[in-house]
C-alpha cells in the first residue's frame, strides 16, 4: 500500500499541527507536565520492578527514626524524676 506521494502525510501532519497552534498555552504546559507525571522512573525502565521495589523498601527502613545503641528509653518517668528535681 503506497500513500500517493505522501499527501496522506501532509494531511496528517498539517491537521496535527493546527491542532497543537490551537491549543492553549496554558494546557499545552499542563499536558506535557501530566505526561511526566506518567512517565516510569528510569530504573524501572531500565531494570524492571524488583530493584525499584528494594529501594522503595531501603528508603523506608532508613528513613525510621530507630533509637541510639546503649540508651534505653524512659518510660514512664515523670519530668521531675529526670532531672533529679524534687525535694531531697
Amino acid at each position: 500500500m503506497k500513500m500517493k506521494d505522501g499527501a496522506e502525510y501532509v494531511k496528517y501532519v498539517t491537521a496535527r499541527l493546527v491542532r497543537y497552534i490551537d491549543t492553549p498555552t496554558e494546557q499545552r504546559r499542563q499536558n506535557r507536565i501530566d505526561a511526566k507525571k506518567r512517565k516510569e522512573p528510569w530504573l524501572v525502565k531500565w531494570f524492571g520492578w524488583a530493584p525499584y521495589s528494594i529501594l522503595l523498601w531501603y528508603r523506608s527502613v532508613k528513613s525510621k527514626v530507630r533509637p541510639r545503641a546503649g540508651v534505653k528509653p524512659d518510660l514512664g518517668k515523670t519530668e521531675e524524676s529526670n532531672h533529679g528535681g524534687g525535694t531531697g
